[in-house]
């Protein structure tokens, strides 16, 4: 998925547009012995700047090795690379993990964003989450965002990413370069 990421994200850059990629590195990923190095080779291979890639791991893929996952990621980070936790409050949520990572990035979990504003308990989990990450430093992103109200009601409590199917539903490449050049025309329409 880097390999392809990365050359896609090259593409891209080669018609002028470049862009930050996510990629999300799973729990047998981050037990390689190689893998700091596999990733930042494949980005040189395709002359990708480290700080245009964010790497996502889930708390449950740190758990098993904590002290050699944490070097690896201080490592991937020191180069420049981004480090988001995703699916954020769906495993343990050890507060202890976060002060030990090298995080950027909280992802909240679509679970929380899907009854958003319906459930109680997950409104103020999202809000809890949005707290946590202002008073961490962190950005935080909201995941499976599909409505007009969860997107306000996010962007008033700070959240001032997210990702769903409000804004667009998974795209081929020639897709996603249109919704970009869209995205970007409106921008300028709206003189903003």
């Amino acid at each position: 998925v880097l390999e392809q990421a990365c050359a896609q994200a090259a593409r891209w850059a080669d018609q002028g547009t470049p862009l930050r990629i996510a990629v999300n590195l799973s729990a047998v990923q981050l037990r390689q012995a190689s893998i700091v190095g596999d990733i930042l080779d494949t980005l040189r291979r395709h002359d990708i700047p480290a700080g245009r890639l964010e790497l996502e791991v889930t708390e449950t893929s740190f758990m098993t090795n904590l002290s050699d996952a944490v070097a690896k990621l201080h490592r991937l980070n020191k180069a420049g690379i981004s480090i988001a936790v995703d699916d954020f409050g769906t495993g343990y949520s050890s507060l202890t993990y976060l002060k030990q990572m090298p995080v950027q990035h909280l992802k909240i979990d679509k679970q929380f964003i899907r009854d958003l504003l319906v459930n109680e308990d997950d409104t103020r989990i999202a809000n809890t989450i949005i707290d946590l990450g202002k008073s961490l430093n962190l950005s935080v992103i909201a995941e499976g965002v599909e409505t007009a109200e969860q997107e306000y009601y996010l962007s008033q409590r700070g959240c001032k990413l997210a990702q769903g199917y409000f804004f667009s539903k998974p795209l081929l490449p020639r897709d996603f370069e249109r919704f970009v050049k869209g995205f970007h025309d409106q921008l300028v329409e709206n003189n903003v």
